[in-house]
């Protein structure tokens, strides 16, 4: 064997403790010259490592290293100085290095020498110039030099000197070359990996570990990468851990006694196990096998104590760590880890005093770990928040800087430690109620904005550790940024889709959007993962709370009394040792003693709502959460009528109570919208600030002013929260508030004041620009908007100009628009391109975003882009009919965002409209898939399955949606028109009574306007402007309720006048004129600048007869239908006026451009109109043919189309088919609801 393998041999085994045995394998070769120096110097240091030393074998060793060092070969003065380094003798390898470079530099460089000193100098980096390392090894590269290029000991120095340099992109190119060249030189392989895992570059990383791992011996340390990237990356546990049994069989074929390897694979895979329980046992095992290989190691001890903590076995792990400080009294992280258990199992007293032991103490971690322990002290002993945030920030401050000395590799991830980074997040979102949601808007506090950042920063670095993406989930959603909590989520359930608590937290976010469709689907899909959630309280808590919000009160009370069953709610066990991210605790249990006695108060059952009234106050009284009943009793008189026991009840929440904000606000909604008192409205915002005087509730209490039109106090409670908190947001809100006292003079001075103090605040400059277009002076909004886009152009490329300019930009193409008038369908000369503009600002914002760390910074960019595309795409086609770039614009908006769901809608829509029903069904499905109660797109993807020829599966997606929630009034309403096409109109009254007895008033609107609807179709005009009338009164409804009573009165339904071979003989009475324009001017208000108010005026023109009049009709159409060219409302209504004009050729002409228009349900009325009116002229112009394929067409769209079945009524008697004339003027005299005189 070559004698430099048996040397290294023989230290392998000296590591693995058999110094006998090593000391035998290097007396094979002590007689090799070439080796001689080197293997007498190990020989010497071996012997003197032996528990019983040979003292005259040292003797003699020594005397023959002092002879052998003056002869010594270049090979073993190498050897002998990385056998020094390897044992801690640096200072002297480096010595017998120097000595030999100063010796051969005459002769020619040693590139082994060379590299080795340079292993031994990156190896003490405080001491040594980098660059005159990378230096000295280029010149052994250099064949100039008498270097060598391909010189791999050099090469792999170079690597590395290059990564301390932090010059990765090049250290990774100088291991690319090595591996090219030496395509089996694991070393090199490994090393490039190390360092791709620190890039992030995953594919490579794969792809250098499959090389290396042809060689067997490579076997352990590729599994190491691997299982990091199971654990770290992908998140898949269960793979993981059939990984690590067998890396436990490698270790006993290639590293059975090497407690070393054991112990650092243990130390890494746990940090990144997100304290997975089989995780940790696999980690357990191997620091088990550690310990039992050397178990007087107080670090292996400590490293066992610290993964049972993972495992929160906190007794077991107290006697380890007592076990290792008794081995080792210099071992702090032992003493801390005691500490730790106290705290962990809650033995709080006297264990200040404990942490006073090692306040001076130099570790950077030490001191982390102490300033930690200390808060999490303060916080749970003493309730100091104050004190309790600090700490934790001086702690992540400490806990970084230590992370940042860690070397690049798998030591980096052993000292960030994601589990106490998850650890220490869970700590700062402590401080934030499990109840309360902040608006994302508004400025969060500190301690939820630093969990956030941290929880970003774990699953940037290891995306794969679920529990961090949940925490990060549940964080997103306390700060009131919705869509990025569901996408947190929705990446956790992609990942390990049978872990239940993604689809129970997605549920809650739902329901409290009021989605209650996706909350019940989340649910049901926990269920389906695992049937044993119904198990856990806090899924029957969440269950209980969407059927409470679902107003399906038996099935709430049966989840709520099986809750109530389980032991942790029955006999309140709390499970210490629970992992979970969704606690039951206190508050869930007395919440769900609330939601019992809600519900039975709406069953009526008020005798058992009492009952658990009185047990609740008996179980809670004296608690903290005492006053969660107290609320429930006030909410309790409040719905018996008992304004004053409720307000009595509140007034007894005290002022230090956490109920105190939530009742008073509940006072002042009682005082304000009850007993209609501003000023106790006002009192009780008041008392909310004295009870804690912070930015957060000035800024609460400016707010209600505001409410209450009171904007100078507004303005002084703003002032005070800026004052105390700096925030930018809150000189927008005073700014507001002067606006709203209506000395707009004072509020443009106000802004032009913040803007000359601080230039920067461009979100200002964009309330500015706002204010002056609001007082219409258009060319000062654009002054300021120019001013801040200049100024930005100068300024550093960061996050914030780039937004700002978007925002600038923005704001300048409001200007525009508002200041040419028109709205959304005027067409303005060069606006596209200032949205071509706009479009590429925020690419740029995405960029930047994506080379500074993504994540959420990164999914809020996308989603604005996909935003400002949608307006683009909206503009392209309702102002300039561009059809097909507002398709790609739409298309361009579902690439930055794939669910961005008004793009979704408004494309499906186009679609439809171009007769792309196919396409149309897809935008349907993709909408309805993240949005399953979308009004708009429920009906779209019914009328579309329609349309292609599927009406029994449009009708029934109808039913599911309303059977599941029947006050969805808008799809209430659509129901009902597509019942009336499919013939089967009389179906929908009875999902109008469900919703009438759900809403439990006689007078809701949504359900007035389905009636309303539903009568105008049955042919009951008088009734349907009843229900109609008492429809609009709702914002909501009022333009549905407006477009159907306007069309009553203009007798739009009743198309007799278009069956009579003189139409220009129609007849509306004149106060039904003057009722559908007043209540067309009505529709104005709520819908300005919709086209249809244009065709609604015409007709009202038109249907007066006179000159002037049908003159004043042809220039409202000819205006509108020159904005919008192929607006069939207003092609039809044209049609309408020639044929009272008596020019029927140009009528009929107009109408021909609609005759193969797609049939859009949008539209219908009015295509079936024009269908009819083109068939009756056919039908009159003996053009049977036509007249019978339009009113077929009619028909086949519409098959309660009374008017189309009495015009092939006719088409038959004029053939003498008296039979079929029959069955058709029965159909239409039957779908006219037997009240058609000219049908009779």
């Amino acid at each position: 064997m070559d004698p430099l393998l048996v040397f290294w041999k023989a230290f392998a085994v000296f590591k693995e403790g058999a110094v006998t045995e090593a000391i035998h394998e290097l007396s094979k070769i002590q007689s090799k010259w070439d080796l001689q120096f080197a293997t007498v110097l190990a020989l010497s240091y071996y012997h003197r490592s032996c528990n019983i030393v040979d003292q005259e074998a040292v003797a003699e060793l020594d005397g023959k290293l002092a002879s052998s060092e003056k002869t010594a070969s270049e090979k073993a003065l190498v050897t002998s100085a990385q056998f020094l380094h390897y044992i801690g003798e640096s200072a002297k390898a480096r010595k017998v290095l120097k000595a030999l470079i100063n010796k051969t530099s005459e002769e020619g460089r040693n590139p082994e020498a060379h590299a080795m000193l340079a292993w031994i100098d990156l190896s003490r980096p405080k001491e040594v110039q980098h660059a005159e390392i990378e230096e000295s090894l280029r010149a052994s590269l250099d064949p100039k030099t008498g270097g060598n290029a391909k010189h791999i000991s050099t090469l792999l120095a170079m690597a590395k000197t290059l990564e301390v340099e932090k010059k990765f992109k090049d250290s990774l190119s100088v291991l690319s070359d090595v591996t090219v060249v030496y395509k089996d030189l694991v070393p090199a392989l490994l090393e490039k990996a190390r360092l791709l895992i620190y890039l992030n570059e995953w594919d490579q990383v794969i792809d250098a570990v499959q090389k290396a791992s042809a060689n067997k011996f490579a076997k352990v340390a590729c599994a190491r990468i691997q299982i990091f990237q199971l654990l770290a990356r992908e998140g898949d546990r269960q793979k993981a851990v059939d990984e690590m049994k067998d890396l436990i069989k490698a270790f006993d074929s290639y590293e059975p006694k090497n407690p070393e390897v054991y112990y650092s694979f243990s130390q890494l895979f746990a940090r990144v196990s997100g304290g997975n329980d089989f995780v940790l046992q696999r980690c357990m095992e191997m620091i088990k096998r550690s310990v039992m290989l050397n178990p007087s190691n107080s670090l292996y001890l400590t490293e066992q104590a610290y993964q049972l903590t993972l495992m929160q076995e906190y007794a077991q792990a107290f006697q380890l760590y007592q076990k290792a400080a008794e081995l080792d009294e210099t071992n702090m992280s032992a003493l801390y880890g005691m500490i730790y258990c106290r705290i962990r199992q809650n033995q709080l007293d006297d264990i200040e005093d404990q942490l006073q032991f090692v306040t001076e103490l130099e570790s950077t971690a030490s001191k982390a770990l102490y300033s930690f322990y200390k808060a999490m002290i303060l916080f749970r002993r003493d309730n100091n928040l104050t004190e309790s945030l600090g700490l934790l920030n001086e702690t992540l401050q400490l806990h970084v800087a230590e992370a940042k000395t860690a070397t690049v590799g798998f030591d980096f991830y052993i000292k960030l430690n994601p589990w106490f980074l998850m650890e220490l997040a869970q700590e700062y979102l402590r401080h934030s109620p499990a109840s309360k949601k902040f608006n994302s808007s508004d400025g969060l506090p500190t301690y939820l904005t630093k969990g956030i950042k941290l929880l970003e920063m774990v699953t940037k670095q290891t995306p794969g550790i679920i529990e961090a993406r949940m925490l990060l989930a549940k964080a997103k959603w306390i700060s009131g940024d919705v869509t990025a909590a569901q996408n947190a989520l929705n990446a956790c359930i992609t990942m390990a889709p049978d872990n239940v608590e993604p689809y129970v937290l997605s549920a809650q976010i739902h329901m409290e959007e009021g989605n209650l469709a996706a909350a019940t689907s989340s649910l049901e899909n926990a269920l389906a993962e695992n049937f044993l959630v119904r198990d856990q309280p806090y899924f029957m808590y969440i269950k209980g709370q969407v059927e409470i919000a679902k107003k399906d009160y038996p099935k709430a009370l049966e989840t709520i009394e099986v809750a109530f069953q389980i032991p942790a709610v029955k006999n309140n066990v709390k499970d210490v040792k629970s992992k979970a991210i969704l606690r039951f605790g206190e508050e869930e249990r007395v919440n769900l003693y609330v939601m019992l006695i809600t519900v039975y108060e709406f069953l009526k059952k008020t005798t058992e709502a009492k009952k658990t009234m009185q047990k609740a106050i008996g179980e809670f009284a004296g608690t903290p959460y005492e006053t969660y009943i107290m609320l429930a009793q006030a909410d309790m008189a409040l719905k018996g009528g008992d304004v004053k026991k409720a307000l009595n009840m509140l007034k007894k929440i005290p002022f230090d109570s956490s109920c105190f904000k939530e009742a008073r606000i509940k006072m002042a909604d009682i005082y304000l919208n009850q007993l209609l008192d501003r000023r106790h409205y006002a009192k009780c915002y008041m008392e909310i600030v004295k009870s804690k005087e912070t930015p957060e509730y000035y800024r609460l209490a400016g707010d209600a002013m505001m409410r209450i039109q009171e904007p100078e106090k507004a303005i002084e409670l703003y002032e005070h929260a800026l004052g105390m908190s700096k925030d930018s947001s809150l000189v927008r809100d005073i700014g507001r508030a002067l606006i709203m006292t209506h000395d707009y003079q004072r509020a443009i001075k106000y802004y032009e004041t913040a803007l000359l103090n601080d230039g920067r605040e461009y979100i200002l400059r964009e309330d500015l620009s706002e204010l002056h277009m609001k007082l219409g002076e258009f060319e000062a909004a654009k002054e300021v908007v120019y001013h801040g886009l200049e100024r930005l152009e100068k300024e550093e490329k960061n996050l914030k100009t780039l937004k700002s300019q978007v925002g600038l930009q923005m704001t300048l193409l409001k200007v525009i628009r508002k200041e040419a008038g028109g709205g959304k369908y005027k067409k303005l000369e060069g606006l596209k391109e200032e949205y071509s503009k706009v479009v590429v600002m925020q690419l740029n914002v995405i960029n930047y975003a994506k080379e500074h760390g993504g994540g959420d910074m990164l999914e809020k960019a996308k989603t604005y882009a996909a935003q400002i595309s949608y307006e683009l795409a909206d503009y392209l086609e309702n102002a300039e009919n561009d059809y097909d770039g507002a398709k790609a614009a739409y298309v361009e908006s579902l690439r930055h965002f794939e669910f961005y769901k008004p793009s979704l809608l408004a494309l499906a829509n186009l679609l439809s409209r171009r007769g792309e029903f196919d396409a149309c069904q897809m935008a349907c499905n993709r909408l309805l898939k993240v949005d399953p109660q979308n009004e708009k797109g429920t009906y779209l993807a019914a009328d579309t399955l329609f349309l292609r020829g599927m009406p029994e599966q449009g009708l029934a997606l109808y039913k599911t949606l309303l059977t599941q929630k029947p006050d969805s009034y808008e799809i209430l309403c659509n129901f009902v028109l597509f019942a009336k096409r499919l013939g089967q109109i009389n179906e929908a009254f009875e999902y109008i009574e469900n919703a009438s007895k759900l809403a439990g008033r006689s007078n809701e609107p949504g359900v007035l306007l389905a009636r309303g609807i539903y009568e105008r179709n049955q042919g009951n005009a008088m009734e349907a402007l009843r229900y109609l009338n008492g429809a609009r009164v709702d914002r909501a409804f009022a333009r549905m309720a407006l477009i159907n009573m306007i069309e009553i009165y203009l007798n739009l339904d009743n198309v007799d006048w278009c069956l009579n071979p003189q139409p220009q003989q129609v007849y509306i009475d004149p106060e039904n004129l003057k009722a559908a324009s007043s209540l067309t001017e009505e529709l104005n208000i709520h819908a300005p600048n919709d086209p249809i108010i244009s065709v609604y005026r015409a007709y009202n023109a038109i249907f007066k007869r006179d000159a002037p009049s049908l003159e004043q009709g042809l220039k409202i159409l000819t205006k509108l239908l020159k904005q919008r060219m192929n607006y069939v409302p207003g092609v039809v209504a044209l049609a309408v006026l020639k044929f009272v004009q008596k020019k029927s050729s140009d009528g009929k002409k107009i109408l021909k451009q609609i005759q193969n228009v797609p049939y859009v349900a949008e539209e219908s009325a009015h295509i079936e109109r024009g269908w009819l009116l083109l068939a009756n002229s056919a039908f009159y112009s003996n053009d049977t043919e036509v007249t019978k394929q339009l009113c077929e067409k009619c028909v086949k769209y519409n098959k309660s189309n009374q008017n189309a079945e009495e015009l092939i009524g006719l088409l038959r008697e004029k053939a003498n088919m008296t039979e079929d004339a029959i069955k058709h003027y029965e159909a239409a005299w039957k779908l006219a609801n037997h009240n058609s005189a000219t049908i009779g």
